[in-house]
């Protein structure tokens, strides 16, 4: 059945229009808490992905600071730490918190950027593999007294120190090594290789030797071009003195981090100002709508309360 306004007292009418009034400021203020929410939201992300970026930059600096500082730093090879390893390896652990966070909280997928956060996860695991194993073979071939250079060294100065052996042969071998450690010309490597059969040769004719001299001289020789091999072999796959190998590697893993960096930022920063505006929008509609009403209410507050 048809309910007439006239019918409708005065007090039912100035309730039921406020009750109305009142529902939609509620949906107002509600959606206005929730457009706050996501306004929240979306800055928290956008600031992670500042922060992430910024410690990625800080990672790469201290992986720098080591081999400049570090390498060549005795004191390094005799304990084994570096301040710059373990700030790295600190701010590895932060990174990877922040990933994890951004992809478990399906923030990186509100910017449709969870398979760009994964992508740089796994690049970032992978330029940490390769730092440290580059870490661990400059440790491993050492400096001056230290790791196999040390060892290198060593045996060097035992026959060196050994009576009647030719002064000569020595000199060369050292001399070889060294050019070979100044330039990391792999020509000679095939000079010393030659020269040490050569050394050995005449170990074994010399006559100025007794036959355990010349056992145990063998023997050092044969140590020292082992020492010599495997540093070598450390120094081709680290790649360090001339860009190659590992330390290539290391170099195009930054630059796929760094290119991969810049896409995350720029689509965070282009997708926080699409969703503000969206929101923007929204907002100016609901203050209007809610002046409308406000109008509307005021207006017809002479026909609300018009007596029957």
């Amino acid at each position: 059945m048809r309910i007439k306004l006239e019918s409708i007292s005065i007090k039912e009418r100035i309730f039921y229009a406020f009750l109305t009034y009142s529902l939609i400021s509620f949906v107002i203020s509600v959606s206005s808490f929730v457009l706050f929410r996501e306004t929240e939201k979306i800055d928290e992300t956008a600031l992670i992905i500042q922060h992430l970026k910024l410690k990625i930059n800080q990672t790469f600096r201290y992986g720098n600071e080591f081999y400049v500082y570090e390498a060549n730093n005795e004191a390094y090879y005799k304990s084994g730490q570096s301040i710059y390893l373990q700030n790295q390896a600190d701010l590895r652990d932060e990174i990877y918190v922040l990933l994890d966070s951004l992809i478990t909280s399906e923030k990186a997928a509100d910017f449709n950027l969870d398979h760009e956060i994964i992508d740089l996860r796994k690049l970032l695991v992978q330029y940490n593999e390769v730092s440290l194993k580059i870490s661990k073979n400059l440790f491993q071939i050492g400096f001056k007294d230290e790791g196999l250079i040390g060892n290198l060294r060593n045996v060097a100065h035992k026959i060196e120190k050994t009576k009647g052996i030719d002064m000569i042969d020595l000199l060369t071998l050292r001399r070889l090594e060294k050019d070979y450690f100044l330039r990391f010309n792999f020509e000679y490597i095939s000079n010393l290789k030659n020269h040490y059969t050569k050394f050995k040769q005449n170990i074994k004719r010399s006559n100025t030797l007794t036959s355990s001299q010349k056992t145990e001289l063998i023997q050092d020789l044969d140590a020292y071009n082992l020492f010599f091999e495997k540093i070598v072999a450390l120094e081709t796959e680290t790649g360090f003195k001339e860009n190659k190998g590992m330390s290539a590697s290391l170099k195009n893993k930054v630059d796929e981090i760094g290119t991969l960096m810049q896409v995350i930022s720029i689509r965070a920063e282009e997708k926080k100002i699409a969703i503000m505006s969206i929101i923007r929008t929204i907002t100016v509609i609901m203050v209007t709508l809610s002046v409308v009403l406000s109008l509307l209410l005021g207006i017809s507050y002479g026909f609300i309360t018009k007596k029957r």
